[in-house]
């Protein structure tokens, strides 16, 4: 397994975490290699209006997506990792379902739980109106908290003391 796709998501935290300094990595396959050369290569043609209609085009012919036997058996997983100033960290694993049915899950609760609310929220996040555990409330979605080892148990470790 390699990792050596990155993405930092500064946009992203700032507004969902109001912290500043996210970096996503993720699993990178032979597909997504593929598809980032090709997006090097070929980008500009895609974004013109040309590339634009041809891709539409595309997509009309492609299927609508997997049957619910074919998504039953896939699963998202995200592990994530918090090093405060002090170096102490938590982390922790997040296990959803097929991403269709995950998406398609959490915005119908999303709008039943705000077509509840007495008030707009205004623009904010599922986690700022919900709570940060609100994904848990939705079908199939588990997170397991990793234990924290201490910062001068892992300093030890590296020999810095």
């Amino acid at each position: 397994m390699t990792f050596d796709g990155t993405h930092s998501w500064m946009e992203f935290s700032v507004c969902t975490t109001d912290v500043g300094n996210i970096t996503v990595y993720f699993r990178r396959t032979k597909l997504l290699r593929s598809a980032d050369i090709l997006g090097k290569l070929i980008g500009p043609l895609l974004r013109s209006r040309i590339g634009q209609r041809g891709l539409a085009a595309i997509v009309r012919s492609l299927p609508e997506g997997p049957s619910q036997v074919e998504r039953i058996g896939h699963r998202s997983t995200v592990w994530a990792e918090a090093i405060d100033t002090s170096g102490g960290s938590s982390k922790a694993i997040l296990s959803t379902p097929d991403p269709y049915d995950f998406t398609a899950n959490s915005a119908l609760e999303i709008a039943s739980r705000i077509t509840a609310l007495p008030v707009p929220l205004g623009l904010v996040t599922p986690s700022q109106a919900f709570g940060p555990d609100f994904v848990l409330s939705l079908p199939g979605c588990s997170r397991t908290d990793i234990p924290a080892r201490s910062h001068a148990s892992s300093r030890a470790e590296q020999g810095d003391i």
